[in-house]
C-alpha cells in the first residue's frame, strides 16, 4: 500500500498546486503519500533489496513536500512533515542504507531545513527529531559520497546562518534537561561540523571568525562540562571531551589567539579542563590535553593585562577544585602547580606595576643633543606646546635649525577643531 501511495504519478503539476492552493484543499493522494512515509519511517527492517527502489519513490515526494510545502493547504505543519523526513533518514541509514540518501542531490538542502526548524523549538517537543538529525550529520561527515563542510554552507545559505544553527546546537546539547544518552550524537555533530571546517581553508577561517562572534568558545565550554557528567557511563564522552578541548586549544592559539583566549577564561574553560583532569585521570589523550593548555597554550598569553585580569578570578574560582586529593593524585598536577606559580608571579608584578606612579623619560628635541631626562625635568616650548628641551642652548640651536618653521606648523595643528594633541 505505501508503495503504490507514493507512485511518482500521483505527484501534482504546477496548474494542480496553484488550482489546490487557489480552492484551500490539498488532494487525498498527497496525504496518502505523506501517511505512507509516516508509516515507512516506523517501519521494522524490510530486506535489502526493496530500499533502493523505495527510496526513488520516498525521495520524490519528500523533494515535493520540500519545495511545495507552503502552497498546500490542510497538511500538517512544517515541523511535523520535517520530524517525520528526520526519522525517515535515520531509519535508512540504520538499516544500513546511508550512502544511498547521502549520494541524493538535494538531500543537504532537505536536513538542514528541518534542522533549523528543530533548533527553533522552545519548548522540547522535537527532541527525537534533533536526535534523528544530528545522528545523520555526524554519519554523513565521516562516511558521506561528498566531503567537507561546503555542502553545509550552501545548504544553509550562508556562513553566519550555519555558525548560529553549529553554535545553538552545541548549546542545545549542554542543556541537563537532554537525554544523557543521545547527549553524544548533538554534540558530535556540532564538534563534527567544526573540525570540518577546519580543513577547509579560507572558508574554515570565514567559519571559525563567524563562530566566535556567535559565541562558539562558551557553548564549547559548557558542552564539555555537561558530557563529562556522562563520561563515567558513555564511553564515547571522553573522546567527545578531547576533540571539544582540542578545538577549544586550537581556537586560543591561532590569531586573533588573545581574544580567543580571554573568552574561554571568561566562559570558564580554566576550570572545565582542571575539573576533566581530576575526574578521568587515566585518560591519556585528555590528560594529554589539559597537560597541553597549561603549559603550552595558556602561558604565552601571561604578557597580556587583559589576560591577567581574567586569570585572577579563575585561580580564585579553582582554588577548591586544586586544593582536592584527586586532583593531587592526576597526572596534570605538577604541570598545573608550574603554570599557577608563573602566573602568580605575573599577577604580583602587574600589582607592583599598577600600584607605583609612572615615571616618564623624554629625549631632547634638538637632535644635536638627544639627552633623555625625566620629563618633567625637560623645558616645553610656550608656543607650540610640543618639543622639549634639555637647556636654553638646545632650544636655540633647534630654533635656528628647523623648529622657527615647525613651531607656526604644530601650533596650528593644536588649534584644529577636535584636535587630540
Amino acid at each position: 500500500m505505501c508503495y503504490a501511495n507514493l507512485d511518482p504519478v500521483g505527484i501534482p503539476s504546477s496548474d494542480a498546486i496553484e488550482a489546490m492552493y487557489a480552492e484551500g484543499t490539498c488532494s487525498k493522494t498527497l496525504f496518502a503519500a505523506l501517511y505512507s512515509l509516516q508509516v515507512i519511517a516506523s517501519m521494522l527492517k524490510l530486506p535489502d533489496g526493496v530500499y533502493p527502489e523505495l527510496w526513488q519513490r520516498v525521495w520524490r515526494f519528500t523533494d515535493f513536500f520540500h519545495t511545495y510545502h507552503e502552497h498546500l493547504l490542510g497538511l500538517p505543519s512544517k515541523r511535523a512533515i520535517y520530524a517525520i523526513f528526520a526519522e525517515l533518514f535515520a531509519r535508512f541509514h540504520a538499516f544500513g542504507h546511508g550512502k544511498l540518501i547521502s549520494s541524493t542531490v538535494g538531500i543537504h538542502g532537505v536536513v538542514v531545513m528541518g534542522w533549523s526548524l528543530f533548533l527553533d523549538d522552545t519548548v522540547g517537543q522535537d527532541h527525537d527529531s534533533l536526535r534523528n538529525t544530528s545522528f545523520w550529520i555526524n554519519w554523513d561527515l565521516i562516511n558521506g559520497e561528498t566531503s567537507g563542510v561546503e555542502k553545509y554552507l550552501d545548504a544553509a545559505g550562508g556562513i553566519d546562518i550555519l555558525a548560529s544553527m553549529v553554535t545553538r546546537h552545541l548549546a542545545r546539547a549542554a542543556d541537563h534537561d537532554i537525554i544523557s544518552g543521545t547527549r553524544n550524537w548533538h554534540c558530535t555533530a556540532a564538534i563534527g561540523i567544526i573540525a570540518d571546517a577546519k580543513k577547509s581553508g579560507r572558508i574554515g577561517i570565514l567559519f571559525d571568525a563567524e563562530l566566535r562572534s556567535q559565541g562558539i568558545i562558551k557553548s564549547l565550554v559548557a558542552a564539555a562540562c555537561s558530557l563529562n557528567l556522562y563520561a563515567a557511563t558513555h564511553e564515547n564522552s571522553l573522546g567527545l571531551l578531547t576533540m571539544a578541548i582540542h578545538i577549544l586549544g586550537k581556537y586560543s592559539t591561532h590569531p586573533p589567539g588573545r581574544v580567543w583566549m580571554s573568552e574561554a577564561l571568561q566562559a570558564g574553560m580554566l576550570g572545565a579542563i582542571l575539573l576533566l583532569a581530576s575526574t578521568h585521570p587515566g585518560d591519556s589523550m585528555l590528560t594529554g590535553q589539559v597537560v597541553y593548555f597549561i603549559t603550552s597554550a595558556l602561558p604565552g598569553y601571561l604578557v597580556y593585562r587583559s589576560i591577567l585580569i581574567h586569570l585572577r578570578t579563575c585561580l580564585m574560582d579553582v582554588e577548591e577544585l586544586v586544593n582536592t586529593e584527586a586532583f593531587a593524585a592526576c597526572p596534570a598536577f605538577a604541570s598545573w602547580q608550574q603554570f599557577r606559580d608563573a602566573a602568580r608571579d605575573r599577577l604580583n608584578f602587574l600589582e607592583v606595576f599598577d600600584s607605583t606612579p609612572p615615571v616618564l623619560y623624554k629625549a631632547c628635541d634638538n637632535v644635536v643633543c638627544g639627552e633623555i631626562r625625566l620629563k618633567s625635568e625637560l623645558q616645553r616650548c610656550s608656543t607650540c606646546l610640543d618639543v622639549y628641551y634639555c637647556s636654553r642652548e638646545c632650544q636655540a640651536m633647534d630654533w635656528r635649525a628647523a623648529h622657527r618653521t615647525d613651531c607656526q606648523t604644530f601650533s596650528g595643528i593644536r588649534n584644529l577643531p577636535g584636535a587630540l594633541i
